[in-house]
């Protein structure tokens, strides 16, 4: 309407949807006795809450939600509760009843014997692949007899410790156990003295290793499994071991070798040495409190040392991390970094901390693995100089000897960074105000699986970008709430200039989605795919309270399909997945052709099947 100030009144009717739309879950959550459960967290959806001191919980829709969602409940002490069934938006009378998990007994007692008292539990718990998940610490004061009693732990596999307040003891080693039930799970635990001992490092020659790093390990009973995840921990892939590790002491051995080393003793222990010029590496049997110092040699292995030439072009890769074309050595400045492979698979890294490039162009590289390596340079990318972007350069293998330096000079040119000035079109004009990512494929690895990298670019009013990126051939991917993807491929030269433009044509689709009954239906989430183009795209948010739903599509024929009503959230579909070992069942319910510039109206009508119970 409009007010145009010439009569002194208007009068207008509004005319509102009377349909209230339901905006909260509520409810309790108890025990087996009725009695409140404070703390526990409540999922439903997108939607998370924690329960009160009585017990309740309130929980808001977010925006989109489907109209009924599978709601989870965790709490310390208790089995994780999942609903049978979605449950409704809008209940205010939601009664969760939660059980208790099964009860633990511990006695601990010295090597003689002699009950101990005062101390404390640490427990870990495992997922199925023996990862640790939660971490509980409990009981902490004095138990008569030397016996605790856990009231209730969440029924799997665990890692228990005992922690004695007496400094004359040491920490027990960590047992694994299995909490099943009804009845409590009994461990007696035996907790060494604490204990002392000499490490000595030495060479093959009897050389010290001065200044090397020491840090010993308990490998909490898992050493036992396949080493590989421990491996890959160990050479520096992975920062942090995906399986239970306890490092119970650093220390660094000083100009003799040796470093002294306390903690429990008679408990066979582990040590992780590593350090400038040696190989990392694991050594087991380690035993603190024996006479005599515990002597581990330190294998030298291999150097690979050169320089790294031209200057400009390590002066561009410089300038991809933001820092300065010329100077010392910076975080995000351009390393040399070793991978080495075995059956395709990458067991080995070096040269994350001593690949570093000086101002000179000079690099070393020891502690290498006899064999042969693949050498490249590491590098980060960064739009605003503080998110970066991590990327790695092959420049070809070397062969490395033990306790010999390979000389390697390396060249740039091969990578020299390119620039690729683009102009992105849709539908004939310029797409404004986007974001995109440039993508680069590197290769098919054994598996079948594309190795790509990605190199995000700013599309500004006029359509445009520029970005500076490493030789390739390169597709553009557009993210702009939708997804669109032109069939323009640009190869870039290393060192070159190139330009091109990107073209694809989309349409706007418009959907009611509805029962096999008529009825509109909220939260529905739908997955186009274009065969032809072997690509697709799934709508985030659903439809809504009116069952409409408004999408951007490339052009091109689609495939519409929807997850059955039964495992509609992706919390059901996970648990589908778990339970199945596949995904979760989809249905193709419409064909619709989407062409450049159009807008399209349509009806989705679901089949009966969509409300049936497909678990």
């Amino acid at each position: 309407m409009t007010i145009d100030g010439r009569s002194p009144a208007q009068s207008f009717e509004l005319i509102t949807d009377p349909t209230p739309v339901p905006m909260n879950l509520c409810g309790i959550v108890v025990d087996g006795h009725g009695d409140p459960v404070p703390g526990a967290t409540v999922r439903a959806g997108k939607s998370q809450g924690t329960t009160g001191a009585e017990g309740r919980f309130r929980l808001a829709r977010s925006v989109g939600t489907v109209d009924a969602v599978a709601m989870t409940v965790d709490a310390s002490d208790f089995e994780p509760w999942r609903s049978g069934e979605p449950m409704a938006w809008g209940r205010r009378d939601l009664r969760i009843e939660l059980e208790r998990g099964a009860g633990l007994e511990v006695d601990a007692a010295t090597t003689d014997g002699v009950p101990v008292r005062a101390f404390q539990l640490r427990l870990t718990r495992l997922d199925g692949d023996g990862r640790g998940q939660e971490k509980r610490v409990l009981g902490a004061g004095e138990h008569e007899g030397g016996r605790l009693r856990v009231p209730s732990l969440r029924r799997g596999r665990w890692l228990l410790r005992v922690e004695p307040r007496d400094r004359a003891l040491d920490v027990s080693p960590f047992t694994p156990i299995e909490i099943t039930g009804p009845g409590p799970a009994r461990v007696a635990v035996t907790v060494p003295r604490r204990g002392e001992r000499t490490v000595r490092l030495q060479f093959g020659d009897g050389t010290p290793v001065a200044g090397a790093t020491v840090e010993l390990l308990d490998c909490c009973g898992q050493r036992e499994r396949p080493p590989d995840e421990y491996e890959r921990w160990l050479a520096g892939i992975d920062r942090t071991p995906a399986l239970p590790i306890e490092i119970l002491q650093t220390a660094r051995t000083g100009a003799d070798g040796t470093v002294a080393l306390a903690g429990p003793a008679g408990v066979t222990l582990s040590l992780r040495t590593s350090g400038a010029g040696q190989i990392v590496a694991i050594h087991d049997g380690v035993v603190l409190g024996e006479p005599g110092p515990f002597v581990v040699t330190i294998a030298r292995g291999g150097t690979v040392a050169g320089k790294v030439s031209p200057r400009d072009v390590l002066a561009q890769f410089r300038r991809l991390a933001g820092l300065e074309p010329d100077g010392p050595w910076q975080d995000n400045a351009p390393r040399i970094v070793l991978y080495r492979r075995e059956g395709g698979a990458t067991v080995d890294v070096s040269g994350r901390e001593q690949g570093r490039i000086g101002a000179d162009g000079a690099f070393t590289v020891a502690g290498l693995r006899a064999g042969a390596w693949d050498l490249g340079v590491e590098y980060d990318t960064s739009d605003d100089g503080r998110a970066f972007w991590t990327g790695w350069a092959a420049l070809g293998s070397v062969d490395v000897r033990d306790d010999a330096v390979t000389a390697r000079d390396v060249d740039l040119r091969p990578i020299a960074p390119g620039e690729l000035s683009g102009l992105v079109l849709c539908n004939g004009s310029p797409f404004a105000d986007g974001e995109g990512l440039l993508v680069r494929s590197e290769g098919v690895r054994r598996n079948g699986e594309q190795v790509e990298s990605y190199w995000n670019v700013r599309i500004d009013a006029a359509g445009r970008f520029s970005a500076r990126l490493l030789p390739g051939e390169y597709h553009l991917e557009l993210l702009d709430h939708e997804m669109f993807v032109p069939g323009e491929r640009v190869f870039v030269g290393a060192g070159g200039r190139s330009e091109a433009t990107f073209t694809f044509a989309a349409g706007t689709l418009h959907l009611r989605v509805v029962s096999a009954t008529g009825e509109p239906m909220r939260g529905v989430v739908p997955m186009f795919t274009d065969p032809s183009a072997d690509w697709g795209f799934d709508h985030d948010v659903g439809s809504d309270e009116h069952g409409s739903l408004t999408v951007r599509l490339q052009a091109g024929d689609y495939e519409v399909r929807v997850h059955p009503r039964a495992v509609g959230t992706p919390e059901l579909q996970r648990a589908w997945r778990t339970a199945h070992g596949t995904d979760a069942p989809q249905l193709l319910v419409a064909t619709i052709a989407i062409r450049g510039g159009e807008v399209v109206e349509r009806e989705l009508r679901l089949p009966p099947e969509w409300d049936r119970d497909v678990r």
